[in-house]
């Protein structure tokens, strides 16, 4: 029964449905999952998958004998997994749909449903996101999505029927992000396009959910900008910053030694959890940029900082970094806790009057510079130094080293000027 609105007044449905639920009549059975087999008893992906109920006929008093069906996208998946935790998913919806005003034969009923607004909607996608992408991927778009309905709800969007929202609501979202503060968030272009693309994630799900019929937030164009590459510091700067680091920000101190040092990101680091320490290899266990696993080598330096912290006798579930400055339990996002420490390093460059060009990922390009002179130094082939360092930064290729050691001035020409035929 495809139907969701048989033809019915209203007027004389609400009143029946009052007198039922005063008799504490059950007016819905519970919602299931169909699930088609083949001939050998197995799940068929040929055949469509649904949720489906049935309600009590206010014509009759009765169950209807008809059932109520849900698809909202579970055929869009291929496998018998994807199907079964999309359908569980949708199943949750439906339950809690009948939980509220919703009524299949009263027509608009699902329309007042909370579950049918921008903020229900958006919800429900990241619920439905939840089973097939990683645990850092789904808190990631919740932190963006929690940004985005504080905003929804501060102009009175949260609460509008989804298909009321348009373009130019999350255009306009997305110029308050870069709107200076404090009428905006004052974002870079390339902040801003993160929160439209994890946005555009959860309103693809709803198409695929089959709530709205287009994703119109991928069609929004994205405003590119040209990123002032990150510079090394200079000596004086990199003293400077240890210096007022190490007597007022201890806990920032170790974080970025941890970046000079180990060559990781700060999302990294962020990530790191005592289990992911190996002592006696003197191995660190990362998640990378790529959501791969990867091992760093703990260097002499990292393995004293350790050694001194006791890791080995630590719960394997504690952050290695937390706000106290000692490892421990610290129930934020990943993202939470590298804004922790972005906000930190923040202060401290506004009070040294750092550069704005040059941040925590510089020291990473001093470790750099200075690793490839020393080899250079140690009397290494450029070629020999190349070889080494990749090693330690984790380039993919020696090219994009090459680029990179060029970028942050580690690899200049001898001068040419010998070889000019004419002046000038």
């Amino acid at each position: 029964m495809d139907e969701l609105f048989p033809k019915s007044k209203s007027e004389h449905i609400n009143e029946y449905i009052a007198i039922l639920s005063k008799m504490a009549v059950k007016m819905y059975s519970e919602p299931k999952l169909y699930i088609p087999k083949d001939k050998e008893g197995r799940p068929d992906l040929s055949k469509r998958w649904y949720v489906y109920f049935y309600y009590r006929n206010p014509k009759t008093g009765n169950m209807d004998k008809r059932p109520f069906k849900h698809y909202r996208g579970i055929n869009r998946y291929k496998t018998v997994r994807d199907r079964k935790r999309a359908g569980k998913q949708l199943l949750r919806v439906v339950n809690r749909l009948l939980r509220t005003e919703y009524n299949p034969f009263v027509p608009g009923s699902a329309k007042k449903s909370p579950a049918d607004t921008v903020k229900g909607c958006f919800e429900t996608a990241l619920e439905h996101k939840k089973p097939f992408v990683k645990e850092t991927t789904y808190n990631s778009y919740g932190d963006y999505l929690n940004m985005f309905l504080d905003w929804a709800e501060t102009n009175s969007i949260a609460l509008m029927p989804i298909d009321r929202l348009t373009r130019k609501h999350i255009s306009g979202y997305l110029n308050y992000l870069g709107r200076e503060k404090p009428h905006g968030k004052g974002l870079m272009p390339t902040s801003i396009a993160n929160h439209k693309g994890n946005l555009s994630a959860l309103m693809g799900q709803m198409v695929m959910d089959d709530i709205i019929p287009e994703n119109f937030i991928a069609k929004i164009p994205t405003k590119k900008n040209k990123p002032s590459k990150n510079q090394p510091f200079s000596m004086d700067e990199l003293k400077e910053l240890r210096k007022y680091t190490k007597e007022h920000e201890p806990v920032l101190y170790n974080f970025l030694q941890f970046i000079f040092y180990s060559f990781m990101r700060n999302n990294e680091i962020a990530r790191i959890q005592i289990k992911h320490i190996n002592m006696d290899k003197r191995i660190i266990s990362i998640e990378t940029k790529g959501e791969k696993r990867s091992h760093i080598l703990m260097i002499d330096k990292l393995y004293r900082m350790l050694k001194d912290w006791d890791v080995e006798n630590l719960p394997k579930d504690y952050y290695l970094f937390t706000p106290e400055g000692v490892p421990g339990k610290w129930e934020a996002s990943v993202k939470s806790r590298v804004d922790y420490f972005s906000e930190r390093f923040a202060k401290v460059k506004t009070e040294l009057k750092l550069p704005k060009e040059k941040n925590s990922y510089s020291l990473r390009h001093n470790a750099a510079v200075d690793l490839f002179k020393s080899f250079m130094d140690q009397g290494m082939a450029e070629q020999e130094a190349i070889y080494a360092l990749i090693q330690i930064t984790r380039h993919k290729s020696e090219g994009a080293l090459r680029k990179y050691l060029r970028d942050v001035g580690a690899i200049l020409p001898k001068d040419w000027s010998e070889h000019y035929n004419i002046s000038f």
